[in-house]
């Protein structure tokens, strides 16, 4: 007498259920894989994949082995929270929304911080100071369905950049109808984006980069 069985897919990175060798109502029992093989011992069932998997058993009683009964055991998955959004930026400061997921109808979300904690709670990520790790701090969300199940984790990146300055320096004087080269200084996090008096903007990818302007008369470049 063998009864099917169900299991949610393990996922690496929360907790999982405790899968116990399979079990037969009978004596001497034998387990076999579905191309015949045999087992050694009675099989558990892998979770790491889902599908449907099939195993037979018999039982021997007076020397005598039994048909075999086909026991059927699936492992379901729930697929990871859909992120509209998995990298958004804010400038030191600014005020900050709450972190968007969406999940499958009747299921519960969850959140993980960069340091590891659980939670029900949506995060709004702190804005105080620039991000220490390089490429900004990492939130992930999954989804636990009314069966239990716990999907793979999705990821959003938070990043916090630095209020960036902008600084000109270039020849004070030169003859009227000549360019001159204007040396710009950027901090903060690049491409950075710039207009200077006189219609000049571009985008720099460098920190450090020098654009040559042709003034045409005094003037004080901002």
């Amino acid at each position: 007498s063998i009864s099917n069985l169900s299991y949610c897919q393990i996922q690496k990175e929360q907790p999982g259920q405790i899968i116990p060798p399979l079990t037969a109502v009978g004596q001497n029992l034998r387990w076999y894989a579905s191309d015949g093989n045999p087992y050694t011992n009675a099989p558990t069932p892998p979770v790491s994949q889902t599908g449907t998997f099939s195993f037979q058993v018999t039982q021997t009683v007076n020397s005598c082995e039994s048909p075999k009964a086909t026991l059927q055991v699936t492992v379901k998955t729930i697929p990871a929270p859909a992120t509209p959004k998995p990298t958004v930026s804010y400038c030191v400061d600014e005020k900050a929304a709450p972190l968007e997921a969406v999940g499958d109808a009747g299921s519960t979300l969850r959140w993980v911080d960069p340091y590891g904690r659980d939670t029900t709670l949506t995060p709004v990520p702190p804005t105080l100071n620039v991000n220490v790790q390089p490429g900004g701090d990492i939130y992930y969300v999954y989804q636990v369905n009314a069966s239990g199940c716990y999907s793979a984790r999705s990821a959003i990146r938070v990043i916090v950049n630095a209020i960036p300055t902008l600084s000109l320096t270039g020849s004070a004087n030169v003859n009227l109808g000549q360019s001159t080269p204007l040396r710009l200084t950027f901090t903060g996090n690049p491409p950075f984006s710039y207009t200077i008096t006189g219609g000049y903007s571009g985008i720099s990818n460098k920190a450090d980069t020098t654009i040559s302007v042709l003034p045409r008369g005094n003037t004080t470049y901002q």
